[in-house]
């Protein structure tokens, strides 16, 4: 009986969701993905829209800047430096022990 008042609450909390028009929508669902290339960053295909190719605007890299040379050779020079996204973030490369 607890999960039948508990379904009932759920179904009315998300009719209200989606009365107010806050009820999230059906998932993109990435088919494939078109390497980057000619100064361009990669594209993608999604289920449903055939061969049609789109940016993907909610990542970090969606003008393709991190495949960029320039970039690249700064993130190996951080790592060099032992600066990773697991230590606090260091404005320059030194040892934080020698200041």
């Amino acid at each position: 009986m607890a999960t039948i008042r508990l379904e009932t609450f759920l179904n009315k909390h998300l009719e209200g969701l989606e009365r107010t028009g806050r009820l999230k929508g059906a998932e993109t669902v990435i088919a494939g993905i078109i390497a980057g290339g000619d100064g361009k960053g990669p594209r993608y295909l999604l289920k449903g829209h055939g061969d049609r190719p789109f940016l993907r605007m909610n990542s970090n890299n969606y003008l393709g800047l991190a495949l960029h040379s320039t970039v690249k050779a700064a993130e190996e020079a951080a790592v060099r430096c032992r600066v990773t996204a697991c230590r606090p973030s260091l404005l320059c490369c030194r040892d934080m022990r020698a200041s």
